[in-house]
């Protein structure tokens, strides 16, 4: 017995969520049906976010979810996991003339995401790619894939954010910092630090190599502890001292940052990341996407990482956005440019309107409309 949608979208991964968990609504409104199905972080991810989604059967077969849902085309995103199930989805689909769409969260490892176990990184591309940038639509056309079957749409989860910052605005920095960090002084700067995992599509580049520019004080060659340690560092002799918050990433632990508890006062792992981001003063990261969402927010941001080559895994970084440091003298100084700064930098009027001209806004109805034409075969 089969029960039909006219798209099924498949996820596994917290980045490939937030691309994803807004267009059924859209979609709804063209007619058509839309069904997201999900595994691992994925799921753990829409549950928290509160968006309808159908677990993934434990043992789950591609041909039998596609017999099951006769869908119109397949949506996948992508995962740090080469044995994902949304590229196993994607041979029976072709083979049944169902059309694929692969949709990319961000810039970085574009090589990995439809690798798999292959050599190839267009070993098990679907037959249409949707990537959020101009220049991420260029790296696919010279990996080989063919430039009119890409399109740059924006990222989705952007809407919500500026959103989300308009509705957190009329509420008002003062309350949303009373309750998010409760005991905080107005006088005294709060900064995030977003963590993240130190492994990936490819796990090589999140151990410290000889290419990096940092090297932290425990001896740790995990990239995330390497980063905090030098921003810890730094922070030591400040005045006023700032308190420190540390953000996990979904698939981190906190027991991964057992050694660092004396030098941080809040953990954060629940709740929304981006009410502790508009309370912040200013938020430390790597390449975590959720720099570009406090940048979105109104949030001075600042990514340090350990190799040049990073720079090319964050959007916000590109669009000038994200002030970046790259060794200890840089950390340094940019540490101390924002305790100039930092009581005027959140939300300023120049910057937000910076903002509103660079973020390509409104990628969810793009983007939806782009899948209702590969569906119906007719512009919407």
């Amino acid at each position: 017995m089969t029960s039909g949608t006219d798209i099924l979208i498949f996820i596994e991964d917290p980045g490939a969520a937030n691309c994803v968990m807004g267009l059924p609504n859209v979609l709804q409104e063209l007619g058509l049906n839309a069904s997201i199905f999900a595994s691992e972080t994925g799921a753990q991810y829409l549950k928290q976010k509160g968006i309808d989604f159908q677990h993934l059967p434990e043992k789950p077969s591609p041909q039998v979810l596609l017999d099951q849902h006769s869908p119109k085309l397949i949506l996948i995103g992508t995962s740090e996991n080469p044995d994902t199930f949304g590229l196993q989805l994607l041979a029976p689909a072709q083979d049944s003339g169902i059309p694929t769409v692969g949709i990319v969260d961000g810039p970085a490892n574009p090589q990995h995401r439809f690798r798999g176990q292959g050599a190839s990184p267009l070993e098990y591309v679907p037959d249409w790619l949707i990537v959020p940038t101009d220049s991420l639509k260029e790296t696919y056309v010279e990996f080989g894939h063919p430039e009119d079957r890409i399109f740059a749409g924006g990222h989705p989860y952007y809407d919500e954010i500026r959103e989300k910052r308009i509705a957190l605005q009329k509420i008002g920095r003062t309350k949303i910092r009373q309750r998010t960090f409760p005991g905080a002084t107005e006088d005294q700067p709060i900064i995030v630090f977003a963590a993240e995992t130190s492994t990936g599509l490819d796990p090589t580049q999140f151990r410290q190599s000889a290419n990096y520019s940092l090297e932290g004080w425990s001896g740790s060659d995990l990239r995330t502890n390497i980063v905090l340690e030098e921003m810890l560092y730094s922070l030591k002799h400040l005045t006023p001292k700032p308190k420190v918050v540390l953000r996990l990433h979904p698939k981190n632990s906190r027991a991964e940052f057992s050694d660092y508890m004396a030098e941080i006062d809040y953990i954060s792992e629940t709740g929304s990341p981006l009410d502790v981001c508009f309370a912040a003063d200013l938020v430390v990261g790597m390449t975590s996407n959720l720099l570009v969402e406090a940048a979105i927010l109104g949030c001075p941001t600042l990514s340090i990482i350990p190799r040049e080559i990073e720079k090319e895994w964050l959007d916000s970084i590109d669009l000038g956005l994200t002030r970046v440091a790259t060794s200890r003298q840089e950390i340094d100084q940019e540490i101390e440019y924002f305790m100039r700064e930092w009581p005027n930098k959140c939300n300023d009027e120049k910057a937000m309107k910076h903002l509103d001209n660079v973020i390509n806004f409104g990628s969810t109805d793009r983007i939806s409309n782009f899948l209702y034409e590969r569906v119906s075969g007719k512009r919407v």
